[in-house]
């Protein structure tokens, strides 16, 4: 909201995975709960505990034991009849900041960078013998945490708080990869028979994968194995050029630039990513580059796969589309680090191989893409909120979904606006924009 950290503000949104599947892709069905600076002066800096104790006190007001809960029985009025409804928590879905943070763990800052594996270590740490880095391509060579496991490490943690020095007992928060934090979700005795922190962990799969993830790095990667092989970044953009994408302002004519490639990653926003990922592979396909790089063609064609897969709403997982999403993972991860080399491999790497199982335990893929949607219209809101801005931002929200709920349409597919036009002997009605199974 301002060009400083001095309005910097997290989102908070909840939903209903009971839905029907098309409507869990619109930003209209994901409802914000509130909005709270994260600055070091506002909001999330100076509550006790952090964002991880907000969680757990946000927890309790939806699934607590006390008062009108989702546990204990919600009362809506439907058609002039009340009714009650229950729901229970099924998860915590976000990147990977917002999932360290709300559980306040280290991380990628600690020696275990994985809550849900019991052996990850970052290699620059510990390697060989029990310990796996998070370049292991193998996820069976990883010994899982359980709930009940992470819970018996945080009680542990506890209990050597007040024994151990301050250096000694800071070195065994890093080793085990928690922080110490009573108000946090982790330590909260009222919050355990509503956590369970490896089941409900969920990493989504956009953060995962395109910002800022493993489908970036592929692809930067892969465009230095190219160049190398004497197809230019010239040649893709010529080729890039043919093709008109569907957003006007996009600046394609730029993309296989310096401004938008790193020897680490790449510089585009999540939809160009997607858009530059089929030109890539339509540029592999058209002048056969697999026939002089047939295994980094294969691997690319991996990850776009798993992108496909996640792109195409919210659909159910069933056995056999988690089976098929789990081979391709695995096949992926294996290619990817005999071509590009371990120091290619990032935290999300490792992550990426939960991916499959996190799918399994929602049921559906769901990802934050919607949320991320979201955050437009809060940043229009609290554009021209000037006090109060975190209440001003929830409340527009709430209205504008209030209206909305009476005048959007549910169907799964439909155009924005259409006008009737005629082409030849065809009536059609045409759009600029529609909604789509995957999405608006």
């Amino acid at each position: 909201l301002r060009p400083d950290q001095g309005r910097n503000m997290l989102g908070i949104y909840w939903f209903f995975l009971e839905l029907p599947s098309h409507l869990l892709t619109r930003e209209d069905w994901w409802f914000p709960f509130g909005f709270i600076r994260s600055t070091p002066t506002r909001g999330l800096g100076i509550i006790p505990g952090g964002l991880s104790a907000l969680r757990a006190r946000i927890l309790c007001i939806f699934f607590g034991d006390r008062g009108d809960t989702f546990r204990s029985g919600a009362k809506i009025i439907v058609r002039g009849k009340l009714l009650m409804f229950a729901a229970r928590f099924r998860g915590n879905a976000g990147d990977e900041k917002g999932l360290k943070d709300s559980y306040d763990i280290k991380g990628a800052a600690g020696i275990k960078f994985c809550i849900s594996c019991k052996n990850a270590a970052l290699r620059r740490y510990r390697t060989g013998g029990y310990w796996r880095p998070e370049c292991c391509p193998d996820f069976r060579q990883f010994v899982p945490h359980t709930n009940s496991s992470i819970y018996t490490l945080a009680d542990d943690l506890k209990s050597k708080h007040s024994t151990l020095s301050k250096a000694d007992f800071e070195a065994l928060e890093t080793n085990w990869g928690i922080n110490y934090n009573p108000q946090g979700v982790l330590f909260r005795a009222d919050v355990r028979d509503i956590l369970q922190p490896v089941d409900h962990y969920l990493r989504d799969w956009a953060h995962t994968l395109v910002s800022g993830g493993v489908a970036g790095t592929e692809t930067s990667l892969l465009l230095d194995v190219l160049v190398a092989h004497d197809e230019p970044l010239s040649k893709i953009q010529d080729f890039a050029d043919r093709f008109t994408p569907p957003h006007p302002t996009s600046k394609k004519d730029e993309w296989f630039s310096n401004k938008f490639l790193t020897s680490e990653n790449v510089k585009y926003f999540v939809a160009e990513l997607l858009l530059v990922i089929d030109l890539v592979y339509t540029f592999l396909e058209f002048w056969n580059i697999a026939a002089k790089l047939p295994l980094h063609v294969r691997c690319f064609e991996l990850v776009r796969s798993i992108i496909g897969c996640c792109c195409h709403g919210a659909v159910e997982v069933t056995r056999s589309r988690y089976e098929e999403l789990r081979r391709m993972v695995d096949e992926h991860a294996d290619l990817f680090v005999r071509l590009y080399g371990e120091e290619a491999c990032k935290p999300k790497f490792h992550h990426l191989l939960h991916l499959p199982d996190n799918l399994r335990w929602l049921g559906k893929v769901i990802g934050c893409l919607a949320g991320e949607r979201k955050h437009r219209r809060a940043k229009a809101i609290g554009r021209w909120a000037f006090r109060d801005s975190e209440k001003s931002i929830c409340v527009g929200m709430l209205n504008e979904m209030a209206q909305n709920f009476g005048r959007r349409d549910t169907r799964p597919v439909f155009l924005h606006d259409p006008t009737p036009r005629t082409l030849g002997l065809l009536s059609v009605l045409a759009a600029t924009s529609a909604t789509l199974l995957c999405g608006e």
